[in-house]
């Protein structure tokens, strides 16, 4: 079955300067949890520089894929492949707003694997779009305040 593939977007705005929010996602990249602050993702496995996720949708169900090939291009982009549940790739910009705001602006363009999604895809679609954006607008809300309460 022919399954037309997805194209995320998300804008997410983040009070700190580009300089600062890029060396807090650094520094968390090597970190053994480089998401802590994203409830709805986490981190269930590293290896060889890969990543090895399960996001909770919040409609009971959950996507596992990993982020490999992730490129950094200091001070304002990276880039990453997905596997698994979610194939594609995903370029975020890092993008100044002023002296202590930046845009980040993500971009994924990605395949659902899983059989009952690509079978469902026609009827589902909209709430699998939804679902994402649920999902990134609280990734956004709770990095605004990780970033306000740790002080990074």
């Amino acid at each position: 079955m022919e399954v037309e593939p997805y194209e995320f977007r998300s804008r997410w705005e983040l009070p700190v300067d580009r300089a600062h929010l890029w060396n807090v996602v650094e520094t968390s990249l090597a970190a053994d949890d480089p998401l802590p602050w994203w409830n709805l993702v986490q981190v269930v496995g590293r290896d060889d520089g890969a990543l090895h996720l399960m996001a909770r949708s919040g409609l009971g169900y959950r996507l596992r894929f990993t982020i490999d090939d992730l490129r950094l291009r200091r001070p304002g982009q990276m880039t990453f492949t997905s596997t698994g549940d979610l194939v594609g790739r995903a370029v975020l910009r890092f993008v100044p707003v002023g002296r202590r705001r930046t845009v980040l602006l993500i971009d994924w363009h990605v395949e659902v694997t899983r059989p009952w999604m690509r079978r469902t895809d026609v009827v589902l679609r909209p709430v699998f779009s939804a679902a994402h954006a649920v999902v990134m607008r609280r990734g956004e809300r709770r990095l605004r305040r990780w970033l306000g309460e740790s002080g990074r």
